[in-house]
């Protein structure tokens, strides 16, 4: 049987609110101990309603705003209820050990409400995608793709090829039940034609698919350079304070230094970096071979150097989108 679990659904810390969510089959049952009231008259109506909340002695916790869905109406589509309480810290303490010490409630798994609504089929592993994203979301851009991918905007796409190839399949496997009446001829041409049209929107969406990727975790723009050639005044300027130390002495930065960056809404990681040159201090040199790493795969890379410099020889990598200065 199907355990019923809870957790807080809000931030552990100082707030106005406090939310705490139960699923399962005990969920209304469990709601009546900490209540220590009926509340078969209110469940159906999936309206708040004010509840004294209370401890497993009968001390009372704190008033609260309840509100209950039933089976197949929820998140999890399981029974389901939201306990809306003040949101100071011993106030959810003492509710969350007052519901810990039911018998059948346990605490959920990080991810278990949304693993529940996955395995009752009312989100897609798509859709799960997306919530995630959306949840991490920092910028705008970041904001519209997680809620294209949670709404099943995305996915329409994905089920429109299917619906072709099995469309496809389906008049192939016909046509050689009927093989004496096909015009062969005609029905290559016509599966071809299909065939090359769901290539072409293929290939479109492969290529957009870095540029999501990008705005899901950022767009990367590594600032490199030699030794003292203003990577770590450069970020500061960008960050308009002081993330990076600098020095005159050269090799101060040896981490890489991120900075992420709101531009109208894109996010951008810049990374202020270790300055390239052959050396034989072994935590120099770790530094440097990060760094290298880090900006051959950025998307893009700010070198700060003269127009005769040998850094591709230390191995950076030379792109036409790179930017001299």
């Amino acid at each position: 049987m199907t355990k019923t679990i809870f957790a807080l659904a809000t931030p552990d810390s100082v707030s106005a609110i406090g939310i705490i969510r139960i699923s399962g089959p005990k969920t209304f049952h469990a709601l009546s101990i900490i209540c220590d009231c009926d509340l078969s008259s209110f469940i159906k109506k999936r309206e708040f309603s004010l509840k004294k909340i209370y401890s497993h002695d009968k001390k009372l916790l704190d008033e609260a705003l309840i509100v209950c869905f039933e089976q197949n109406k929820s998140f999890t589509s399981e029974k389901m209820a939201e306990i809306h309480i003040h949101g100071s810290i011993i106030v959810i303490k003492t509710v969350l050990d007052a519901l810990g010490k039911i018998p059948f409630l346990r605490e959920a798994l990080p991810g278990e409400f949304t693993q529940r609504a996955l395995k009752n089929n009312k989100l897609t592993l798509t859709q799960v995608e997306g919530l995630a994203d959306l949840m991490n979301a920092e910028t705008e851009y970041q904001q519209k793709q997680a809620l294209d991918i949670y709404t099943g905007s995305s996915n329409k796409k994905v089920q429109e090829w299917k619906n072709i190839v099995i469309k496809l399949l389906s008049i192939i496997e016909a046509n050689i039940d009927f093989y004496d009446e096909v015009d062969d001829f005609e029905l290559i041409k016509n599966i071809k034609k299909t065939i090359l049209i769901l290539e072409k929107d293929l290939l479109k969406e492969k290529k957009a698919f870095s540029f999501s990727e990008s705005i899901r975790s950022g767009f990367t723009v590594a600032i490199v350079g030699k030794p003292n050639s203003g990577k770590s005044t450069l970020i500061n300027k960008l960050a308009k304070r002081s993330v990076a130390i600098t020095s005159k002495l050269s090799g101060t930065t040896r981490d890489i230094i991120e900075l992420r960056y709101n531009l109208d809404g894109i996010p951008i990681v810049f990374l202020d970096t270790a300055g390239i040159r052959k050396s034989k201090n072994k935590i120099e040199k770790i530094g440097i071979q990060n760094t290298l790493k880090r900006a051959n795969k950025a998307n893009l890379r700010i070198v700060l150097s003269d127009t005769k410099s040998d850094l591709p020889s230390l191995g950076l990598r030379k792109s036409s989108s790179d930017i001299i200065l």
